[in-house]
């Protein structure tokens, strides 16, 4: 292979990479001025912003670790499904807020009040948990489950021995 054809796949590779990481973290971003707008956090601009999710980016890697560790203890824990959920909204709040806190901290150029690093940690908290990829254990009834539709039939329900159709 020739090097400005390899030139030019290292370009377009790139670019087929980069392009949705931006358009991503540009959304992250402009959610979240909206949100700091909403509850009155202040910040110098837009870049201060930038600087300030990147900044959060950096400082959660760490306490990620310590989450997934603390986590791992939690759910080889003899506990209830209740329990559970509740040890982690706990945990991952804590160590959201935490990051928050610290970042806050280092920048000046934004400022959350407490109320405002409280109600970011909630936020980022519930949109994790909606988000969260583990399959939910679902419990159904063998006996009744609902049937395919067809084009010319419209069957009500099948039962495990019978067939009902309208």
């Amino acid at each position: 292979m020739k090097r400005a054809n390899m030139i030019v796949v290292t370009i377009a590779l790139a670019i087929v990479i980069l392009v949705p990481v931006i358009i991503l973290f540009g959304g992250i971003l402009i959610g979240l001025a909206g949100f700091f707008s909403l509850i009155g956090v202040t910040y110098d601009s837009l870049w201060a912003l930038a600087i300030f999710l990147i900044a959060c980016f950096g400082v959660s890697f760490f306490f990620e670790i310590i989450e997934v560790l603390i986590l791992m203890k939690v759910e080889r824990a003899k506990i209830t499904g209740t329990e559970k959920l509740l040890w982690l909204i706990v945990i991952k709040g804590l160590c959201t807020w935490i990051v928050i806190y610290i970042v806050n901290g280092l920048m000046t150029s934004v400022n959350l009040s407490i109320s405002a690093q409280l109600l970011t940690t909630v936020l980022i908290v519930a949109v994790d948990l909606a988000l969260d990829d583990t399959p939910k254990k679902r419990k159904t009834d063998e006996n009744v489950r609902l049937a395919v539709p067809h084009f010319h039939r419209v069957p009500l329900f099948v039962c495990k021995q019978k067939n009902i159709r309208s």
